[in-house]
């Protein structure tokens, strides 16, 4: 059985897949960025795995943060505690640290994907307030 974790995973190929340059340049406090189109940005988020990402779309002022694994559940972001699994600790704990301090300083809708708060969160606008 593969290591899904492994260096050696397969590249994905294809006429549908395109791949972020990030050419972009910093999006707030976050380096790299691709912009996707007028209001939505495509952030490298680098710790979880390789290719992990966030996308951050901006309406009415107010920023949709969604992801997929810099956190599992809402406790965790509240907490600063890292998701369960990881590539790179040094890189997820500076993912982490980058998505709190956005947070602290922008209204920010937080759409995780493993944890039914996301859908709530999106249902009911509530902004993720971080003390």
């Amino acid at each position: 059985m593969r290591n899904f974790f492994s260096a050696e995973r397969t590249r994905l190929t294809g006429d549908n897949v395109i791949r972020a340059t990030y050419s972009y340049g910093a999006y707030h406090n976050f380096p790299e960025s691709q912009k996707i189109t007028e209001g939505v940005y495509f952030i490298k988020a680098r710790g979880h795995t390789k290719g992990n990402s966030i996308v951050i779309a901006e309406a009415d002022g107010v920023y949709y943060m969604m992801h997929g694994d810099v956190t599992y559940v809402d406790a965790a972001l509240h907490a600063d505690k890292l998701s369960i699994v990881f590539e790179d600790l040094a890189a997820a704990r500076e993912t982490l640290n980058r998505v709190r301090e956005f947070v602290k300083n922008n209204p920010t809708i937080y759409l995780s994907t493993h944890t039914p708060e996301g859908v709530t969160n999106l249902e009911e606008k509530i902004i993720m307030k971080l003390d």
